[in-house]
Order: C-alpha cells, then sequence, then structure tokens
C-alpha cells in the first residue's frame, strides 16, 4: 500500500487489493480512457443559408461552458477560425444528450446524434450526419431555437499503448473486456477494432452504464 501511495494509488486496505485479484472482467469508457483524450474537428456542416463559421461559433456560445473533451475541441476550432462567440447565460446539461444556453436572445443547442430525433432538421443535414457517423466520426447537433442548423464531426485518435494494454490485462487473467459508450455504435466499434475488444455497448446515457456493470456482475 505504501509502494501504491508513492506512485500516486491510493488503497484503502488489503482487503481491497484482494478483491482486484479476483476481478475477472473489466469495462471501459471510450472518451480519454480508451482514446487520447484530444478529439479534434474535422469537418463543419451548415444548413442551407448558414455560413459554417457561424455554425461553430453558435456551438462555442455555450460550449464555452463545458469541460467536455468534445466541447474543448469544438473551442479549439473556434479559436482557429479567428471567431468570438457570443457569451451565454441560461445554462442547462442534460447527461449523455447535451448543453443548451440563450445566446444572442436564441436558443442554442449542441448535443449528440440523439439530438438529431427531436428537432427539425433538413433532408442534406442528416445525410451529412449518417456520412460522419459512417466514418467513425462523432457528429455533435448544433440546434437554434429548435431547427438544427448544423452538425460538426470530431474526431479522437486510440489512446497509445491500448492495445498492449489490454493484452497485458488478459495476461492477468481479465476473461471479459468491453467499452461502454454514449457514442454511436460506427465510433464505438472502430475504436474496438483499433484496441482489440469484442465487447460493446452504444448509445448509452451515463446512468446506462451502471447498469451493464451489475448485469455483468450478476
Amino acid at each position: 500500500i505504501g509502494r501504491a501511495a508513492r506512485a500516486g494509488v491510493l488503497v484503502k486496505g488489503g482487503v481491497h487489493l484482494e478483491t482486484a485479484g479476483r476481478v475477472s472482467a473489466i469495462l471501459f469508457d471510450k472518451t480519454g480512457t480508451l482514446t487520447a483524450g484530444k478529439p479534434t474537428v474535422g469537418e463543419v456542416l451548415a444548413a442551407e443559408g448558414i455560413e459554417p463559421a457561424a455554425v461553430l461559433a453558435r456551438a462555442a456560445s455555450v460550449e464555452a461552458h463545458s469541460s467536455h473533451p468534445l466541447a474543448r475541441a469544438v473551442l479549439a476550432a473556434a479559436r482557429e477560425a479567428g471567431l468570438t462567440p457570443s457569451p451565454a447565460d441560461e445554462m442547462t446539461a442534460t447527461a449523455g444528450l447535451g448543453v443548451r444556453g440563450l445566446a444572442s436572445g436564441r436558443q442554442i443547442e449542441v448535443g449528440s446524434a440523439q439530438l438529431a430525433g427531436t428537432v427539425t432538421m433538413s433532408a442534406s443535414l442528416r445525410a451529412g450526419l449518417s456520412l460522419i457517423k459512417e466514418r467513425g466520426a462523432t457528429p455533435l447537433v448544433v440546434v437554434e431555437d429548435g431547427r438544427a442548423v448544423g452538425v460538426i464531426g470530431v474526431t479522437d485518435q486510440p489512446r497509445p499503448g491500448a492495445r498492449d494494454i489490454l493484452d497485458r490485462l488478459r495476461g492477468l487473467g481479465i476473461r471479459e473486456i468491453g467499452l461502454v459508450s454514449g457514442d454511436h455504435e460506427l465510433a464505438v466499434r472502430s475504436l474496438a477494432d483499433a484496441v482489440g475488444v469484442a465487447d460493446c455497448w452504444t448509445n448509452l446515457a451515463p446512468d446506462d452504464k451502471p447498469r451493464v456493470v451489475r448485469s455483468i456482475q450478476s
């Protein structure tokens, strides 16, 4: 326990180390765990009559209040484009769905692909959303006053050495390794194939992840 503490790992007692020694299954989250946690914006699609830069600025206005890695990617892209987003207030966040705020008198939402099913979206923008998903990227839907105005495609790379670490865990007797994520199936499966994980649970809300753990425990 003393040696673990020097390495920055705090253990409450020997019984917990013994419990860890009996672990036979491990589930990993995706973003920042099996990925490098440094996502970048690859593309910005805009609805007719709206510039991509305006879509990015709208998204950045509400993402400025979020600590999620995908939010940081949006803010970095806005800075690189020289944009100055309008400040947003009346911020609310829905775990697993996205963030919402009031900017320049308009209600702006930025969220996962699931948000597309709850708002008005043009056929061309919906087709672009599907293409982003097919490429294994993570789409962020940008909504203004109930209408989708754009989709931002964000990508993250597998964490270096992730496959080797998972192989070491299997060598220690871990029989089942899985990946749980709120992201869509194609993005999760792309990462799973890259790091050598067979079992995936996708499109999960945060409350769904503990239920997956409990189902395996039972």
